[in-house]
């Protein structure tokens, strides 16, 4: 039967797919693993994409999307990396998570939340730890009522100077091939299967993945994973690359912080835009990368586009609200660099007519729209980064111009 035949597409390694498939109940069943390459998901590649990938990829690519059936009916997504939680290496990936969470489709991240880190030149390190990434999945958790799940990959302490203590995979299938461990060897990575199993359990049954929340030990882990976050890492008032204010304030914060003339902050405060929606909420947060977007070639990709989602999803939507137009706290991005009006305009055209290349933001407020427009292959060819900035800013802020 169709319903018994699921796929595994794999956007970065084949082994992470083998690994998925060999430990799951995935390996009793018709299991293919498909590839799916830089041309398949990026540019006029979209056009052949399954739609219901198209789906899942609207903001960035997971390493594993897991569908059923002929018709590719999605079932979960995974996440499955060894990079050292250090500054926002992980919450870069947080729009991976998102997309999955949006269309209520459950999703696990094996992650170190601890790894040991050597300074450069030096001989010391320190164990550095993951926090926001952790509050931002329950966070989707609650918003999207779908488990969206860490997993811990294990560290051995007393082997820090290798891969900074984590432990790999035994098997000799898996050798030498930095894949976690299997669940015999470890009770987290178990935990990570039995999710799995559970998921592909209800696809089987054909029933809604929101069953899975009637599983008290899912939401738990969710809550729990999610406590380990101290709110002084997530604290607007102590974080450099955030600004929370008053709505009524923002004429001043314009004044103060950008060069833009009196004509171009009045257009902005006597629009229709601003009164229908951004008056409408009584704060307003500005995430403001100072970054030069021209340094070696970095543009404004990682990690500024996931975690600009991460902190939309922890202090901007305190209603739960499920899409940019419900949340309760406006937000703007705010790229402050003298670099950051060039690099814009070579990336979207010497016109520099942003709005028209892609939609007013105005329309992508409107759900209806936004949900054709967010699959639609205009959109989809798009960079990854200018995609989910589009998605969840309220304005964009330059220095010399404020996009609406």
């Amino acid at each position: 039967m169709s319903n018994d035949m699921f796929k595994i597409y794999f956007t970065g390694s084949e082994e992470q797919a083998e690994y998925v498939k060999e430990y799951s109940s995935l390996k009793d069943m018709k299991t293919e693993l498909i590839g799916l390459t830089n041309k398949d998901t990026s540019g006029s590649g979209v056009e052949s994409l399954p739609k219901t990938l198209k789906k899942m990829v609207f903001l960035d690519l997971p390493d594993l999307i897991i569908t059923q059936g002929i018709e590719d009916k999605l079932v979960m997504g995974i996440e499955i990396t060894e990079q050292a939680p250090y500054g926002y290496n992980m919450t870069q990936r947080f729009a991976r998570c998102v997309a999955s969470a949006i269309q209520e489709i459950p999703f696990a991240f094996i992650l170190p939340q601890r790894k040991y880190v050597f300074y450069p030149s030096s001989d010391t390190g320190a164990w550095r730890r993951e926090w926001r990434l952790l509050k931002a999945l329950e966070r989707a958790t609650e918003i999207h009522d779908v488990p969206i799940l860490p997993f811990f990959w294990p560290v051995d302490e007393s082997k820090y100077r290798e891969n900074g203590g984590l432990i790999y995979n035994k098997d000799q299938k898996f050798r030498f091939k930095h894949i976690p461990p299997s669940p015999s060897e470890d009770k987290e990575i178990k935990e990570f299967f039995d999710f799995i199993n559970k998921v592909i359990e209800v696809a089987l049954k054909g029933n809604n993945s929101s069953v899975l929340l009637n599983d008290t030990k899912l939401l738990e882990r969710s809550k729990e994973t999610g406590r380990i976050c101290d709110y002084k890492y997530i604290d607007p008032n102590r974080l450099k690359i955030l600004k929370l204010i008053e709505t009524q304030n923002i004429a001043k914060y314009l004044k103060d912080n950008t060069i833009l003339n009196e004509t171009a902050i009045s257009r902005f405060l006597t629009s229709t835009y601003y009164k229908k929606y951004i008056t409408q909420r009584k704060h307003t947060l500005f995430i403001r990368p100072t970054a030069d977007p021209l340094a070696g070639s970095r543009g404004y990709g990682d990690p500024y586009a996931g975690t600009s989602l991460a902190f939309d999803y922890i202090l901007c939507r305190t209603n739960k609200g499920k899409s940019p137009v419900g949340r309760d706290i406006n937000l703007i991005l705010f790229f402050d660099h003298k670099n950051a009006l060039f690099f814009w305009e070579k990336l979207l055209g010497n016109n520099f007519d942003l709005i028209s290349k892609i939609t007013s933001f105005d329309n992508l407020k409107g759900d209806p729209f936004q949900e054709a427009f967010l699959e639609s292959d205009r959109y989809l060819r798009l960079r990854k980064d200018i995609r989910t900035f589009f998605y969840i800013a309220d304005v964009i802020l330059l220095r010399e111009k404020i996009l609406f």
